[in-house]
């Protein structure tokens, strides 16, 4: 997102109540600026729908077109069901180990019988000696068992946990897939149609917030010095005709272009009538010259020349007036 000039009027003048001016003339010009985004394809594909006109008013987040999803589905539905196959292969440790402790319940209950007979002389402690032996390779191999199925399990979680980060991924590229708004504001330009191939990073639509205007005002230094925070100005914007608009611009301007003309023209020529050094006398004199050709040129023809190239001028310039590149 950036603040771009975004050239509404001809022209924007400013009175500024802090300069003093009585006269009622326009102390400064200026621009209105808004902030404009410029919208681009974040994903490859073909333009399957893209309903958006020039001027078309937008919110933010409002989905506007779509670039075609279907490889990207079909590679999620193949990760789905891969990451299902992969799930299935879990083992339930309960059932696998559950012989296991049957066996070692068998043997403890074997031992307390055998204990019984001990105490009254029908069994050996040597009975008693192989069932705890028994007894205690069974359970050995109950805790190698349980840790081989948990070892079995956990990588199988891991697998999975893997296939759900890509599912992911292709759902953000999905995502991506749908053209949206990112703010709230007017389609100044539309440089994609539906059809049309889409590459990540090619522009779709230009869209600005008209809204919320920013009044960019250029002033001189001499003004400057007499403006302060919170003081407040008075703003004509000129819109109506190009000729009315020119006419005011042209006069309001005309005073800076004489004096910096002037002021040119008088440092220059003052250096060429004291050098001594003829090269450096010839170029000033030059300069001088060209100063006041310059400001007579700038006053006189360059506004005739804006309105007789006016269409001229829109038509070949690029972007400009929102136009399409």
């Amino acid at each position: 997102m950036r603040t771009n000039k975004y050239i509404l009027l001809a022209a924007t003048l400013l009175g500024l109540s802090s300069c003093g001016n009585k006269r009622g003339d326009y102390d400064a010009s200026g621009t209105f600026e808004a902030t404009e985004v410029i919208v681009s394809s974040e994903a490859n594909g073909k333009i399957m729908q893209f309903n958006i006109e020039e001027g078309q008013l937008l919110k933010a987040g409002e989905e506007v077109g779509c670039i075609d999803t279907l490889q990207l589905y079909l590679k999620k539905m193949q990760l789905l069901a891969s990451g299902k196959a992969i799930a299935s292969k879990s083992t339930d440790i309960n059932k696998q180990i559950a012989a296991t402790k049957e066996q070692i319940g068998k043997a403890e209950y074997e031992r307390k019988r055998t204990e019984n007979l001990l105490k009254e002389n029908a069994a050996t402690q040597k009975q008693i000696d192989d069932i705890d032996s028994q007894i205690a390779v069974l359970k050995k191999q109950l805790e190698a068992q349980i840790s081989t199925l948990q070892r079995g399990n956990a990588s199988i979680t891991e697998e999975s946990s893997a296939y759900e980060i890509q599912v992911a991924q292709l759902d953000d590229q999905l995502r991506k897939c749908h053209i949206t708004s990112p703010i709230c504001g007017t389609v100044l330009a539309k440089y994609a149609e539906a059809g049309e191939l889409a590459t990540q990073g090619k522009p779709l639509f230009k869209v600005a917030d008209v809204q919320h205007l920013f009044l960019r005002a250029y002033i001189t230094a001499d003004q400057l010095s007499q403006l302060k925070l919170g003081d407040k100005v008075k703003v004509v914007c000129l819109g109506k005709d190009k000729m009315e608009a020119i006419s005011i611009a042209h006069k309001t301007s005309m005073p800076s272009i004489i004096s910096s003309g002037l002021s040119f023209f008088a440092a220059t020529f003052g250096v060429a009538c004291y050098s001594q050094v003829e090269m450096i006398g010839s170029i000033c004199t030059l300069l001088a010259r060209g100063a006041i050709i310059s400001m007579v040129v700038v006053i006189l023809i360059l506004p005739a020349m804006f309105m007789i190239f006016d269409k001229v001028i829109c038509k070949t310039s690029i972007g400009f007036l929102g136009g399409k590149k």
